[in-house]
């Protein structure tokens, strides 16, 4: 089902209709959408909607909200979440996408003119042994970095996916929280937690509910483990705000906080902290951005002395003659 067609639904059962009913309405609009002709088959079935709501992310993020809210709420959070999720993907794509093209096009034109071009002129030229193996070994020494660097990123990007593949996040966060490494990590799981909550909040529910539904979602393991944090602390007579020191949330969370519990408009200071995590996040980005052109400048200073290397191969030749 498209995201136009699960509002369309939150509506129907806002408007007293039961989700039996709310079905064969939309089935009637939308004919041809398999999705809903899957669900009208399986509520026939008596088969719970939940355990049919695993297609997208969208789904599956009504399919875990079910077990907290009504369906229209659960379709408006999860909406919400998903828009969110892909306007920052938006951002940081468009960001970085070109930087990361340059960067890529310049390497391939690299190992094209490394592999290609100058193999193919050094043997037209007939150059002395000595020579020959001069620009070989250069060129064996630009190989190996590169081999080295592809190695290094594969390695790091392998031991990441193993990470997330067998649910070890929380494991890997603990470990760089115990080292003083995780700044990032906690703003990111901040972030995610304020968004979250503020989420829940608007639609009326109460915090200490708000902060269980966070800690049961599983979607989020980090996001999770802030919330399971937090909640023990509640349960043990902690009062919200002194559990809001919890050390695992950003450090810029707190005073914000504060200042909204004091003024009575704590989902403001949410919504603020929000802000001002995306700006350090643009503020990175741009970073990156800069480190990223510097790769490619760098890839393509590399060919443009290669290539003024080898054309003056020629020169030298008629000097020793």
């Amino acid at each position: 089902m498209a995201d136009h067609q699960w509002l369309f639904l939150a509506r129907l059962c806002e408007r007293e209709y039961s989700l039996q009913e709310a079905i064969e309405v939309m089935e009637k609009l939308y004919p041809a959408t398999a999705g809903i002709r899957k669900i009208a088959d399986c509520l026939n079935d008596g088969i719970p909607l939940k355990s049919i709501l695993k297609a997208t992310r969208l789904e599956r993020k009504i399919g875990f909200y079910l077990d907290h809210l009504s369906l229209p709420m659960a379709i408006e959070v999860s909406r919400q979440e998903v828009l969110k999720e892909k306007g920052l993907l938006k951002k940081t794509a468009g960001s970085l996408g070109y930087q990361i093209l340059l960067v890529m096009l310049s390497f391939i034109l690299l190992v094209f003119f490394q592999q290609v071009m100058i193999p193919s002129i050094v043997s037209s030229l007939a150059l002395p042994q000595e020579k020959t193996i001069a620009i070989m070994t250069v060129f064996r020494i630009i190989s190996i970095s590169e081999i080295t660097g592809f190695l290094a990123l594969g390695t790091v990007s392998f031991l990441l996916y193993l990470v997330v593949r067998r649910k070890k996040e929380t494991y890997l966060w603990a470990w760089l929280h115990g080292k003083k490494k995780d700044r990032l990590i906690r703003m990111y799981v901040t972030s995610e937690f304020s968004r979250r909550l503020s989420s829940l909040l608007e639609r009326g529910i109460r915090l200490p509910e708000a902060v269980g539904i966070i800690r049961s979602q599983q979607e989020n393991r980090l996001t999770a483990l802030l919330g399971y944090h937090l909640e023990d602390l509640l349960e043990k007579g902690e009062n919200f705000q002194d559990s809001l020191k919890l050390e695992y949330f950003d450090d810029e969370f707190h005073p914000l906080c504060i200042m909204g519990l004091k003024t009575g408009d704590f989902d403001g200071a949410l919504k603020d902290y929000m802000e001002m995590v995306e700006i350090r996040l643009q503020t990175i980005v741009k970073r990156t951005s800069v480190i990223m052109q510097g790769v490619c400048y760098g890839l393509v200073t590399v060919i443009i002395v290669l290539s003024y290397l080898v054309l003056l191969m020629p020169l030298e030749l008629l000097e020793g003659i």
